[in-house]
């Protein structure tokens, strides 16, 4: 009789587990933005402290009602949403400023480049310049660009960046926008170069460049020179005039146009080619296409003027982003851009990606060619994931690409 009862329990107990349902995940708990937006305006003082604690400590973009109470003829309410509006956008760049200041000290240009576009601090934030000063220090180490051919006086010349601040004092800027320099004939006195920290989606310049940092993430264009200054460039770089004692990385290609002028201690390195009309000296080229010019096609003293081309990792500090670094390789037909191969084991296979895939969407970026969808994932993964769209077997697909560390 007890062996059945103990029997029976133990189907009893079988029955129950495999009938149980497992726990469920307790649904995200809402986080009342609005109400403590409008609990800003509240007649009770410690309310409106509870809801100004409460919006300061999240990472997102101010809401449209927060925005809107920045405005307010309401001189207190006023005073907090600006508080709260300024402290949620910190909050967002603090989580984005630590992984392009790491693309920096890996020597991932164009991704640190790319990353600055989330950067929305004050223009006078030395967190915006200190890892580029960082990175042209490092370069200049690894170009050996030393003694009478370093670039003396440029940004990255000094051992911090308090010293090059206080010697030089460059005016700060930061546009989200492209930076249009104003023509030197209509201020007062004329400025033929410019002393200025620059961070942008792009400079055009019609002066010229001096002891001047710039992040450009397009392209840079000076009708004048570029002297004793650093610049890192998701585009080309172009200019009329000699460039002399400067650091220049850009993801395109690099043009003196002057057949006049020439680079004098020099480090230039370029995804696409470099082309020097004028004469080279004292310098290091690097291209990833040509480097072309008068001067520029032979060795003169390997320790004075060094040029290499087609160099996939330069310095072998430096990379670029490119497709097959997360696996896809793609071609593109009518401006159709197509997925032709996967590498096995890759980002792109991890995430889900297949040869045949037609990439319709990376975010809100349509790629018309192969190089306009390594810009598009550039750009996207240097501030996360990947949001990419494709459509296979005529339906669309979601795909979410990471970067591999």
């Amino acid at each position: 009789m007890s062996r059945f009862i103990v029997g029976s329990s133990f189907v009893l107990m079988c029955v129950v587990i495999v009938g149980a349902q497992p726990p469920q995940a307790p649904a995200p708990r809402r986080i009342p933005v609005e109400e403590w937006v409008k609990q800003l305006g509240s007649d009770d003082a410690r309310e409106r402290d509870t809801a100004e604690k409460s919006l300061s400590v999240l990472a997102v973009d101010p809401p449209s009602e927060l925005l809107a109470a920045t405005n307010s003829a309401d001189r207190d309410l006023r005073a907090a949403a600006v508080r709260v509006t300024e402290a949620m956008q910190w909050n967002l760049v603090a989580r984005k400023l630590p992984r392009g200041v790491r693309f920096a000290e890996q020597g991932r240009v164009d991704l640190f480049v790319a990353a600055t576009a989330a950067w929305k601090l004050k223009a006078d934030d030395e967190r915006l310049w200190v890892p580029a000063q960082d990175l042209g220090r490092r370069l200049i180490k690894e170009g050996d660009m030393v003694r009478e051919y370093k670039p003396n006086n440029c940004p990255s010349a000094y051992a911090d960046y308090a010293t090059y601040i206080r010697l030089h004092k460059p005016r700060s800027t930061r546009l989200d926008d492209r930076y249009l320099r104003p023509d030197p004939q209509e201020l007062t006195p004329p400025v033929l170069f410019v002393n200025e920290q620059i961070q942008s989606e792009g400079v055009l310049c019609p002066t010229g460049f001096l002891n001047t940092l710039i992040v450009s993430r397009n392209n840079v264009r000076t009708m004048l020179g570029i002297q004793h200054s650093v610049l890192f460039v998701n585009g080309d770089v172009t200019t009329e005039r000699s460039v002399t004692s400067s650091v220049i990385v850009c993801d395109g290609d690099f043009t003196i146009s002057d057949p006049q002028s020439g680079l004098w201690c020099v480090l230039v390195i370029a995804r696409g080619n470099i082309t020097v009309e004028g004469d080279s000296s004292r310098s290091v080229l690097i291209a990833g296409g040509k480097v072309k010019g008068k001067g520029t096609g032979y060795t003169r003293d390997l320790y004075v003027c060094h040029n290499t081309h087609n160099e996939p990792n330069p310095l072998g500090f430096v990379t670029f982003f490119e497709l097959h670094r997360v696996g896809i390789e793609a071609k593109a037909a009518d401006k159709v851009v197509s997925i032709t191969a996967i590498k096995a084991g890759s980002a792109a296979a991890l995430a889900g990606f297949k040869a045949g895939d037609v990439v319709v969407a990376v975010g809100d970026k349509k790629p018309a060619d192969v190089e306009a969808l390594r810009r598009a994932l550039r750009g996207a993964l240097a501030l996360g994931d990947a949001a990419v769209t494709v459509t296979r077997d005529g339906k669309p697909v979601q795909i979410k690409l990471a970067l591999p560390e």
